[in-house]
């Protein structure tokens, strides 16, 4: 009896593990980990609804590959398989997304109740922004969220936050939407101009002082500064901080006119001052 024996090639197996590691506005990065049993490479491809296939074949390299001279803001299906002669095996997939967050988030404007912002067009594809604002008031955060839309020719690339809270310290992030994938966050902080006490007037006058008191400004605060100067050059300055709405300057010079200011201070920010005159 002759026996005969063939050799019945089996598929090879798959990649495991296939995961992004980067992704940039024009490259993806991928790797996985080796699959089992014989091989000659892997094949890799890359593909988006608005561009044609682009295929790959690696053979005898390392688990990993970057797909670079993509367009920024689209949305990539990768596969890889694992080649073995002629055979391929079954197909391991991901999902990636080129980068494209906007550039050069600035400030160009902040008043007591608005801040305004303004920042460079994201490239590549993109439906609209996505700003958000956020405070922390030391007893609970509010977030506000806006979308800007980005499809139409000249699309605007700023935003102005309204009916705030005068000097108050705020977080604003841009990023941008392209279908469902959003791409990294850029930030910015900025504070709202503090708002100027209100009514100062004097309430006591005496040979060698003067006492002032004013109505406490709106929103948040660190203090008050107030300030005293004369004609002849005497000049003092005071800073109040977490104090009650009145003060009184002493060792002041008989029948002296003053020139008294206060101002309402916010982190490094001061508001508009407001002045009263007064002779001793």
């Amino acid at each position: 009896m002759t026996f005969y024996y063939y050799e019945i090639p089996t598929g090879p197996s798959r990649p495991r593990h296939l995961s992004v590691i980067n992704a940039t506005e024009g490259s993806i990065s991928i790797t996985w980990e080796e699959a089992v049993g014989h091989k000659d490479g892997y094949r890799v491809s890359i593909s988006s609804h608005n561009i044609e296939h682009m295929h790959v074949a690696i053979v005898n390299a390392p688990t990993e590959y970057t797909f670079t001279y993509l367009v920024p803001g689209t949305l990539y299906n990768i596969s890889v398989t694992t080649v073995s002669g002629e055979k391929e095996s079954d197909i391991v997939a991901v999902r990636a997304v080129t980068s494209n967050r906007p550039r050069h988030l600035s400030v160009i404007n902040a008043t007591e109740d608005s801040i305004s912002i303004t920042w460079e067009e994201a490239f590549g594809r993109k439906d609209c922004y996505s700003v958000s604002i956020s405070s922390h008031n030391g007893e609970h955060t509010c977030m506000h969220v806006e979308t800007v839309n980005a499809e139409t020719v000249n699309a605007p690339t700023g935003n102005t936050f309204k009916h705030l809270i005068p000097g108050t310290l705020y977080n604003i992030s841009v990023t941008t939407v392209s279908g469902e994938e959003n791409s990294d966050i850029i930030t910015v902080r900025a504070r709202t101009s503090p708002s100027r006490p209100q009514h100062l007037r004097v309430v006591a006058i005496r040979e060698n002082s003067i006492s002032i008191a004013w109505e406490e400004a709106a929103g948040h605060k660190d203090g008050y500064r107030v300030s005293i100067s004369s004609h002849n050059g005497e000049h003092m300055h005071v800073e109040i901080v977490n104090a009650p709405t009145e003060y009184t300057f002493k060792h002041l010079i008989p029948g002296t006119l003053y020139n008294i200011s206060v101002t309402t201070v916010s982190g490094e920010e001061n508001s508009v001052i407001i002045t009263v005159c007064v002779r001793t």
